[in-house]
């Protein structure tokens, strides 16, 4: 008898530790760590911001009267005052900037054009032209990964496209002489990139692929929210800072040891100018204050619009 209880008591245990288990292993509860991020998704375009580190809406930079339209300077001579725009922020080390015309792709605005930057986001671009080459994305997909900046979608396609091979492929393609695939091939967003070569891609974008890709392109980059999917506050930059110009941007933000890296690139008015600003920033440079400076940068380019 003793033995029989033993035993009830035994099965009655481990039934009790199983239920136990089932419960601990359902649905995550309230305070449960959230499912982790594939390793590409979470290490190739910086750090995701937190929600102390996204940026407030930048002030809109109002309309100088007293500019001219059709602004006189030299290439180097706006693309200086825009640089130094960006500078009297305080915190950038480095900036590239290319405005060109579109209609004669004459040089507008340069400086340092051919500076490498990590590209963040950017290198969205090429992943889109590749896959709706490769045919491996449908258009909603690619829609979603430029106008909100997914970086889910893009992680995927990175894989599918091919990675580090891909950027080599498209630099070829398109001629891109400063672009090169990331050290590590995990991580997308450590795609190197210059101005000058983002204004090819651009180019390359208008008048190289079929009317239905561009078509795709360049009207999700028209249609990008103010709140990309992360969270974060993409309209720094050119829509901040030229809001009465008509644009549709690609944007890019990183942050890592190696500092804060935040561009702004894209065709505005109709599609007669393309502007790049690359920019990267010290080490602990909050989103909010580099998002400022690229603000003003871009809204120094006002006269030519």
């Amino acid at each position: 008898m003793r033995n029989s209880v033993v035993a009830m008591a035994s099965v009655f245990v481990v039934c009790a530790a199983g239920l136990l288990s089932i419960h601990l292993l359902g649905g995550p509860g309230p305070a449960d760590p959230p499912a982790p991020t594939s390793q590409v998704a979470a290490t190739s375009a910086g750090l995701t911001p937190s929600a102390a580190d996204v940026p407030e809406p930048t002030p809109m930079v109002d309309p100088d009267p007293g500019k001219p339209k059709g602004d006189k300077r030299s290439p180097a001579e706006l693309g200086s005052a825009v640089a130094r725009a960006v500078r009297a922020g305080g915190s950038a080390s480095g900036v590239g900037v290319l405005v060109l015309d579109t209609g004669n792709w004459r040089e507008l605005a340069t400086s340092d054009p051919d500076r490498q930057f990590r590209s963040a986001s950017l290198v969205k671009l090429l992943i889109a032209i590749d896959a709706m080459q490769s045919g491996l994305s449908s258009n909603a997909e690619l829609r979603t990964m430029l106008a909100a900046s997914h970086d889910g979608i893009a992680s995927q396609l990175w894989m599918e496209t091919g990675g580090s091979a891909m950027v080599q492929r498209q630099a070829r393609k398109i001629g891109l002489s400063r672009t090169a695939p990331p050290l590590d091939p995990m991580h997308w967003g450590d795609t190197k990139v210059t101005a000058r070569d983002l204004g090819k891609v651009y180019r390359h974008v208008l008048t190289e692929l079929p009317k239905a890709q561009r078509e795709v392109i360049v009207g999700a980059l028209a249609a990008a929210p103010r709140v990309a999917a992360d969270g974060f506050d993409q309209h720094f930059g050119i829509p901040y800072g030229l809001p009465e110009v008509q644009w549709a941007v690609k944007q890019g933000w990183a942050q890592g040891r190696a500092g804060v890296d935040l561009h702004t690139s894209g065709l505005l008015a109709e599609r007669s100018k393309v502007v790049v600003l690359l920019s990267t920033h010290a080490p602990g440079t909050g989103y909010s204050r580099a998002a400022r400076s690229l603000t003003a940068g871009a809204g120094e380019l006002g006269g030519l619009f």
